[in-house]
């Protein structure tokens, strides 16, 4: 029997033997038109033109060709209009001008370098940092992260709502001038071990990546106590001084005493990061994680504020009550009134309150009248050709500055003393100042409202010598 040979097949008609269908005509041809009227394959279209209520047609069209990338914004679908002059302002620019690269948003959220950063360097708008336009390699995507791999908190736009996404400053921006930062975590050893050489209990830490535990008690509770040691030129200021006192604060804090050539080799490696200029290096010793075996110890070094213009414009201060007599540091020790610790809470809420009534910095007095220090500094009253300052006694910090400015004025010929000062005898001084490690010498110009007398040609002479390298 012959083999019957099946007529040659229409290739119009489908898969399924169904009618013959016309070109673009097909299944997934009339899904794609359904699309591109806003529906997905297979539920009904929309009537023709209902594309103006599609929020992704409603983009300009240039972002709509997927040149979005040059602007600075890459356009979503969903993305409406007024959400797109949102992103505009988010990036540096109205709707209708041209925006700036995701690194000008960066620079706004990144301000300065005694932010988290400084300014964002120079590129054509729409590259990306390898200087290709809308390519991402991996060298751009570690340059965007954040040191420490964290982005920024969101920021916020205008008057209401938050970024779309999270913007994250390169590495170089959040570092800027930080360059001159450092920070080196200590492997406190005791007080009394003795060696040459300590380099194998430091261990340096980038400056602006996470380094401490969430358990930390110095962040949980303020448990420890610091120094800050002002940095002339790389020269690290009375350091012996310094680390006295943190002996001092950590036997009042029942912590174990630091080593005090560990710490001082620790100060010399930081100092020797830092280039001209003013900086400060910090020394912190907290007691460690809580329940953990050890304290935690480290070092940081940083520039300086510039202070120029507040010793030579000097400062109006106003008293405060501090709540304790003379006598309550020795009465109730755990007060740890002669500590210079990490809980600084009242000071800051001191210095606050000084501005809320219209002056610089305050004095804090006992609750039996007599002159104390200030928040962050100590006080040197002049009368003549003496000068005095309240007696450490009293619960207040011996001022290392305060130490060196006695021996200036010592070496000038002047009579320099400590005592119990009432508060009457602030507005009777011949002259003034607060001093300490990194402001140095600034002169009072008023207590409460009253004038005071103010010698400016001395306060230049301090300062000059305080700006001196000298140990």
């Amino acid at each position: 029997m012959a083999a019957v040979r099946a007529p040659a097949r229409d290739p119009r008609r489908s898969a399924h033997c169904g009618p013959a269908l016309r070109p673009g005509t097909g299944r997934a041809a009339v899904g794609r038109r359904r699309g591109r009227r806003g529906a997905r394959a297979g539920e009904p279209g929309r009537a023709r033109g209902s594309h103006r209520h599609d929020p992704a047609r409603r983009l300009p069209r240039r972002l709509r060709r997927g040149t979005g990338a040059r602007r600075g914004v890459l356009p979503r679908p969903g993305l409406g209009r007024d959400a797109h002059r949102r992103r505009l302002r988010v990036h540096g620019a109205r709707p209708g001008e041209r925006a700036h690269h995701a690194g000008a948003a960066a620079e706004q959220l990144c301000p300065g370098p005694r932010g988290l950063g400084g300014p964002v360097a120079h590129r054509r708008p729409g590259l990306s940092p390898s200087g290709r336009a809308g390519v991402r390699t991996e060298k751009d995507r570690a340059a965007r992260t954040p040191l420490g791999g964290r982005p920024l908190a969101a920021a916020k736009i205008g008057a209401r709502g938050y970024a779309a996404r999270p913007l994250q400053c390169n590495a170089r921006t959040r570092l800027g001038d930080m360059t001159r930062r450092f920070a080196l975590m200590i492997d406190p050893v005791a007080a009394v071990e003795q060696r040459a050489d300590y380099a194998d209990t430091f261990t340096q830490v980038d400056a602006a990546a996470p380094a401490l535990s969430v358990g930390e008690l110095s962040t949980q509770r303020g448990d420890g106590v610091f120094e800050s040691i002002g940095v002339i030129d790389g020269h690290a200021q009375e350091v012996v001084p310094h680390l006295e006192r943190l002996a001092h604060s950590a036997r009042l804090c029942d912590l174990p005493v630091p080593n005090q050539e560990q710490w001082r080799q620790a100060i010399q490696q930081a100092a020797a990061q830092l280039g001209a200029g003013e900086s400060v290096i910090k020394l912190i010793l907290s007691r460690g994680v809580e329940h953990g075996p050890t304290p935690t110890a480290w070092v940081t070094a940083a520039p300086a504020a510039d202070f120029a213009a507040v010793r030579r414009n000097g400062v109006k201060v106003v008293t405060l009550d501090r709540g304790y007599d003379l006598g309550a540091a020795e009465r109730a020790p755990w007060l740890l009134l002669g500590a210079k610790t990490l809980s600084y809470a009242v000071n800051m809420a001191a210095l606050r309150e000084a501005k809320r009534r219209g002056a610089d910095d305050a004095i804090f007095l006992s609750s039996d009248g007599f002159v104390l220090e200030a928040p962050t500094a100590s006080l040197i009253l002049r009368f003549g050709d003496r000068f005095t300052t309240p007696a450490p006694n009293g619960g207040i910090l011996h001022g290392t500055t305060q130490l060196s400015v006695y021996a200036h004025l010592l070496a000038r010929g002047f009579e320099v003393g400590y005592d119990r000062i009432p508060a009457a005898d602030l507005t009777r001084a011949d002259a003034a100042w607060l001093v300490s490690s990194v402001r140095l010498a600034t002169a009072i110009t008023a207590v409460d409202g009253t004038p005071v007398a103010v010698d400016a040609a001395l306060t230049d002479d301090l300062n000059a010598y305080l700006l001196s390298p000298r140990d």
